[in-house]
């Protein structure tokens, strides 16, 4: 059975989860260290797309791609102003300053810390309802 998977996906199956093997070229199994350094190689920003990844999965959420709404696992594009989803945007920052070499290994991915925002969206329907019934209370009140 084939299955096509992204870098961050395969990785968190393999370390975390420990329910898939990644075979090389050479039909050895990587090693944790080795697919790391490949994923690292073919992804420059993997590092911070893993921890994002890992962050959402850590809270039982099945991360998909969303490009059917206007978004990706990876960045907003244009969000569709038909679509009634709230975005959740994560911000991933370095914790420590002298922090160098962030490929280097799987374990550095603890130096990353993860905020989330939640943009909601605005209607302008209700928010004109909303004005219309402040407008009404005022005029009662006067």
């Amino acid at each position: 059975m084939w299955f096509q998977l992204c870098h961050e996906e395969a990785f968190y199956l393999f370390t975390v989860m420990k329910c898939i093997k990644i075979v090389g070229q050479n039909s050895c199994v990587k090693k944790e260290e080795e697919l790391w350094d490949y994923m690292s190689s073919k992804r420059v920003n993997f590092p911070v797309l893993y921890k994002a990844y890992s962050h959402l999965r850590t809270k039982n959420w099945v991360v998909r791609a969303g490009s059917q709404y206007g978004v990706d696992f990876h960045s907003t594009l244009n969000l569709c102003g038909s679509v009634a989803k709230t975005l959740l945007v994560l911000h991933i920052s370095r914790n420590c300053n002298d922090f160098d070499g962030a490929s280097s290994s799987p374990w550095n991915i603890n130096y990353y810390s993860v905020e989330e925002r939640i943009v909601a969206r605005w209607n302008r329907e209700q928010s004109r309802e909303n004005c219309t019934v402040v407008e009404k209370e005022s005029c009662k009140s006067s």
